[in-house]
């Protein structure tokens, strides 16, 4: 028989350790709304179906920009390449002009963060609340990818791939 502290999974601070071993990419999410930009740093981009093309990722509970991302928002998706990690810092601080100190144009009515590894161009499907964030769901409508190296975050830190001698590039 399992007791009710067995049952309570792991402390936060276990679980955060734990967590900070799985390395993720990094990604900015961007939207527009009358004249404001708005965007925040996510570390949890996971592709979810090809037909359709969905994608999705998890923002807290209190983030600013979940008041912005109902059903059928636009939304751009911005991976970040190495190099970008004062952007991924950047768009991760509250209270701040985030696109002031960053390169960025407008593409598809949305802020599109300059040279980054991928950008996408969604459209919001769904929202769940999950413990103490919320998963948006989106489908792709538009996207672009480049050759450069991806940022990632790892053990509290953004790091760079490095290539596999075992594999070469096809």
């Amino acid at each position: 028989m399992v007791s009710g502290a067995e049952r309570a999974g792991l402390p936060v601070p276990a679980l955060k350790e734990l967590f900070a071993h799985i390395p993720t990419s990094v990604a900015v999410i961007t939207i527009a709304s009358g004249a404001g930009r708005y965007g925040v740093t996510v570390g949890t981009l996971s592709v979810l179906s090809l037909e359709p093309a969905l994608v999705a990722f998890a923002l807290k509970a209190d983030s600013g920009l979940l008041p912005h991302l109902h059903t059928g928002r636009a939304a751009g998706i911005n991976v970040l390449a190495d190099g970008q990690s004062d952007v991924a810092l950047r768009f991760a601080t509250a209270s701040i002009d985030r696109f002031n100190s960053t390169r960025w144009c407008e593409e598809h009515s949305l802020p599109r963060i300059d040279d980054g590894v991928a950008w996408l161009a969604v459209r919001v499907e769904d929202r769940f609340v999950l413990g103490d964030h919320t998963l948006v769901t989106a489908r792709v409508e538009h996207g672009e990818t480049s050759r450069l190296t991806p940022l990632l975050h790892w053990r509290r830190d953004f790091h760079s791939p490095t290539r596999s001698p075992l594999r070469s590039e096809p």
